[in-house]
């Protein structure tokens, strides 16, 4: 018997495979007591059917790998590949064009659902001989030609929604593929365009051949990884591309919401500790912040200080980001009357990429609106330590004014928490 063993499109991937082959050695003959420990599709079955949840067994807990693998069974597996691929690629890959197919053949129910919504809402099957819009064939072994032909419609939709761009340079070629094939296309753009099914090591692609359930998850488990590489490797280039055309002046990359735990002590008229909690949300793509800054201070009364302000995103110039901002202001200090005001000011952030240290300066101004307290202004600043893209820890200095009803007395604190992006 010919077992399906797809080579890989590089080096690189075939040494991964053999590295991860001890990995997987008993995963197969675990789950399905069919599936004997050494066989030559153990690594696809483990892949597919155990990791990747592409393959489905038998509720006798069988994976009967030597029965014909069915046009049925294919629709179930690339439902549950599209939406691991448009996850990874954080779109759509559905056209704005559908088409209209029946399937009289196909039984009520959610497998019908899945087939008709990739029949129709992706047009994964156009081409395929046998299929019409009245007939599916669900019971109808799939070939290598067939599995060519939707995978590179697959292809063709990821590279319409430039999740997937082609890659240069190869030049296969398969010396039992007759010009005359109704999938000749196809396989060559799969091989050449796409590199993610390029034959056997002997340089046949035997694309009549029907496959049996061990040979698609063999041929399967070694596509998915190729094709995966290529949407990482677009999204990488796009955003490569996205910072080239943006030049020095960008947006600084950050997450939707920031959290911020903060303990500290402060001297001065509010002498004590310091308890604080700041939040910041982002409003993509305007570029605007939304921002509630409430400190608590224990001294002998309990004190608030709590900016609530909008901020906007100023682009970045390297590594400098700035962000000003205005907002309402509120201090309540002990049992002295609570000031209620108008606030603004300037953040300004400082990080290399390199380094996993940045600077934080935040200082401002506020205005009260309903006592004679005056101009009050605060100021923050301190390093950041990054642990990593969402976890930090932050240490520094704060100073800021107490209202004229408590003395106008400055208030130093020595601060430090936690930063979480979330």
């Amino acid at each position: 018997m010919n077992h399906l063993r797809p080579v890989s499109f590089a080096a690189a991937f075939a040494l991964s495979v053999a590295l991860c082959a001890p990995a997987f050695a008993s995963l197969a003959s675990d789950t399905f007591k069919d599936v004997p420990d050494g066989h030559w599709a153990e690594q696809g079955v483990a892949d597919v059917a155990v990791k990747r949840d592409l393959m489905r067994g038998y509720a006798d807990g069988t994976f009967r790998g030597d029965k014909p693998f069915t046009r049925a069974q294919f629709a179930d597996s690339l439902a549950n590949l599209l939406k691991e691929f448009e996850t990874l690629s954080k779109t759509s890959w559905r056209p704005k064009t559908t088409s209209i197919n029946v399937y009289a053949d196909v039984p009520p129910g959610g497998e019908r659902e899945k087939v008709l919504s990739l029949a129709n809402d992706y047009g994964l099957f156009e081409g395929v001989p046998g299929i019409t819009p009245d007939s599916f064939g669900m019971e109808r072994t799939v070939t290598r030609y067939e599995m060519a032909k939707i995978i590179d419609n697959l292809m063709r939709l990821a590279e319409a929604k430039d999740v997937v761009r082609p890659r240069a340079g190869n030049k296969f070629t398969f010396k039992d593929l007759d010009e005359r094939a109704w999938a000749y296309n196809d396989v060559l753009e799969v091989a050449n365009r796409y590199g993610v099914m390029v034959g056997f090591p002997d340089g046949t692609f035997r694309g009549s051949e029907e496959l049996t359930r061990y040979q698609y998850a063999q041929a399967i488990s070694q596509t998915v990884p190729l094709i995966r590489e290529l949407i990482k490797e677009t999204v990488g280039v796009k955003e490569e591309e996205r910072r080239a055309a943006e030049g020095p002046w960008r947006f600084q990359e950050t997450q939707p919401i920031r959290l911020s735990l903060d303990g500290g002590i402060t001297t001065g008229a509010t002498t004590g500790s310091l308890a604080g909690v700041s939040g910041r949300y982002v409003a993509y793509p305007s570029g605007l912040f939304v921002m509630l800054d409430p400190k608590l201070r224990f001294s002998p009364g309990l004190n608030l200080d709590a900016e609530l302000g909008a901020f906007w995103r100023m682009p970045m110039v390297g590594p400098f980001h700035l962000q000003p901002y205005v907002g309402p202001h509120l201090y309540a200090l002990g049992t002295a009357p609570t000031t209620v005001g108008l606030g603004a000011g300037m953040a300004a952030y400082w990080r290399t990429s390199a380094a996993p240290i940045g600077v934080y300066l935040k200082g401002g101004a506020n205005w009260a609106l309903n006592n004679n307290s005056g101009m009050l202004t605060n100021m923050e600043l301190g390093p950041e330590f990054h642990f990593n893209k969402n976890l930090a820890l932050t240490v520094g200095l704060s100073m800021a004014d107490s209202p004229a009803t408590a003395g106008k007395t400055s208030n130093v604190g020595i601060t430090g928490g936690l930063l979480f992006k979330l």
